[in-house]
């Protein structure tokens, strides 16, 4: 399991680096202002394994940066990984997602596009009889 981040503005402990005032540019490309990073069998502390990342494969002390989650192949709420689940009718939940980019149940789906007076905006990839269904 792993999680991967887009993380940006990265300020870096100025004693770590291997530069000169002259150098600035070298340093540039040597460390980017943003990395994408992969943190295999979550860390409890998101920030700290983020920290631990970028000191191994930069050489270099990260003192702030910004994140955000980008990618997440544990499994959901339902007990099966993204690639794995597969609901009653046999479509995979990758195409049936809330606007969080979390996977819906056809149940839960069929009753959010009831409240919304059966609006299409709000079908999350079933087909009007799937939602019907569930209704039932």
């Amino acid at each position: 399991m792993s999680r991967k981040y887009d993380v940006t503005n990265i300020q870096w402990n100025p004693e770590d680096l291997p530069f000169d005032s002259e150098d600035i540019e070298i340093w540039r490309d040597e460390y980017p202002e943003s990395t994408e990073v992969e943190i295999d069998d979550y860390a409890f502390d998101e920030e700290e394994a983020i920290k631990d990342y970028l000191r191994e494969e930069y050489d270099a002390e990260a003192l702030s940066f910004d994140y955000e989650q980008i990618e997440d192949d544990s499994d959901d709420e339902y007990g099966c990984s993204d690639d794995e689940c597969v609901d009653e009718y046999g479509d995979s939940d990758d195409e049936h997602v809330d606007e969080y980019g979390d996977p819906i149940s056809v149940y839960d789906a069929a009753q959010i596009w009831l409240s919304n007076g059966k609006d299409e905006d709000y079908m999350f990839g079933y087909s009007e009889d799937e939602l019907e269904d569930a209704l039932d």
